[in-house]
């Protein structure tokens, strides 16, 4: 999970261009889509120019102080005032710089902090494969066809024409609920993707009950119903089920 004081870092190197091509791009497509971090660089960049506007005057008030000291107390005084000049602006860009940090987490609500918390593990977490129980394309029903179909489109991320797919042929086995869930939580419609993840979370006798119970609980934290997600975290520790170990980090993460 990144915290402001990361963002804060990635939002420097960002606009001194000193990102790899890789995490530019990763970062432009994140601002792309949220608005918290749109927020930290905009206050990035006015306190940018505050700073660079301050120092500006400062410099050019303090060229004038040095020609003016130079002919009427000599060097030694003028060098002294400079040295006193330069420390309390290195207390000011500090306190500043401190300001800046105390508005990120004030910015930055437990709710979001749930939400990027969910996001990272649920990243981490998309290794859904599907495997027709039929390999030959030449013999699969048309139902094993439609699900691979929209099987390929989440994995280029075309979650919209994925769900169009699963819901027009009322695809229904527990690998086309669970794909249905993934889907709607990528689109941020959480609601549906609860429904989703309950329903198979909810049958013991789904071979993929370990799935969507992590799934189901990831969503919960992604709404802020951590109250939701803890007993679920515990169930998946408990059972040794899927994502286990990712399961125990998340929870003492939430227990923090």
């Amino acid at each position: 999970m990144s915290t402001p004081h990361d963002d804060f870092d990635v939002i420097a190197a960002y606009r001194e261009d000193t990102l790899t091509p890789k995490e530019k791009a990763a970062f432009v497509a994140r601002l792309a889509k949220d608005n918290q971090l749109q927020i930290q660089l905009d206050l990035y960049d006015n306190l940018t120019d505050f700073l660079v506007t301050e120092e500006i005057a400062r410099t050019k008030t303090l060229t004038n102080t040095l020609i003016a000291q130079k002919h009427a107390k000599g060097k030694k005084r003028v060098w002294l005032t400079y040295l006193l000049n330069y420390k309390k602006r290195v207390v000011a860009v500090a306190a500043i710089i401190l300001v800046f940090i105390g508005l990120f987490w004030w910015y930055y609500p437990a709710s979001q902090r749930n939400a990027d918390l969910a996001q990272h593990y649920f990243s981490a977490s998309q290794t859904l494969s599907y495997h027709p129980n039929t390999m030959s394309s030449n013999v699969l029903d048309i139902n094993e066809k439609k699900l691979l179909e929209a099987h390929e489109l989440y994995e280029k991320k075309v979650y919209v024409e994925a769900l169009n797919i699963l819901k027009n042929y009322s695809l229904t086995t527990d690998a086309a609920i669970l794909l249905t869930g993934v889907c709607e939580y990528e689109l941020q419609n959480y609601s549906a993707a609860i429904t989703s993840f309950l329903s198979l979370s909810n049958n013991p006798n789904s071979d993929r009950v370990g799935l969507a119970r992590w799934y189901l609980a990831l969503t919960y934290i992604a709404t802020n119903n951590t109250t939701a997600a803890i007993p679920l975290l515990q169930t998946i520790i408990k059972d040794k089920s899927a994502y286990y170990e990712q399961a125990r980090a998340l929870l003492a993460k939430l227990k923090t």
